[in-house]
């Protein structure tokens, strides 16, 4: 593409952009209700694992994870790491789980812990980013994404925490 070419793209996508970046209404009461029942949950989890295993485990460490499957339940692992290290990714846990009986409720609640981790990250990252009329402005970036896709944090948000985002209905968006 020339430059002309670019810059005439670049006038056309920018007010796009800049339209989207007005944002998001929130639905706070929903979102401080969904951060109080994970973070519920989260600790009840952490409690259960620990019950389960008779001693703390820091699930988000992967070497320690690793460790205990690996080492303490003498699983085989499945990928290894380009560190060499055995991997305890979630696609890798997720097959663990079909495929030891011994341990599956363990790592059916290690799995169900990261998840409900994920959604509380999720929670605080628009909790972070309200600002005084409960609305969200995310960026819509173009640039940053190889592929010349627009990209923007809220793609990742799950969608149970994606439902507190409320589009304007008079801009129809």
């Amino acid at each position: 593409m020339k430059q002309d070419e670019l810059i005439d793209t670049e006038k056309r996508v920018a007010p796009i952009l800049i339209a989207m970046e007005e944002g998001f209404r929130v639905d706070v009461n929903t979102l401080m209700d969904l951060k109080s029942t994970y973070e519920s949950s989260f600790s009840s989890l952490k409690k259960e694992m620990q019950a389960k295993l008779g001693k703390t485990v820091k699930v988000n460490s992967n070497r320690e994870l690793g460790d205990l499957l690996f080492k303490e339940f003498c699983l085989l692992p499945l990928r290894i790491t380009p560190t060499g290290k055995p991997s305890a990714s979630m696609d890798v846990l997720e097959k663990l789980k079909h495929s030891h009986s011994n341990v599956h409720s363990f790592l059916e609640t290690v799995i169900e812990f990261k998840n409900t981790q994920t959604l509380i990250k999720s929670v605080k990252t628009v909790s972070k980013k309200l600002d005084l009329q409960g609305r969200i402005h995310p960026e819509f970036n173009h640039f940053t994404c190889p592929t010349g896709r627009i990209y923007s944090y809220i793609q990742n948000l799950p969608k149970e925490v994606r439902k507190v985002l409320i589009p304007d209905a008079e801009k129809n968006v």
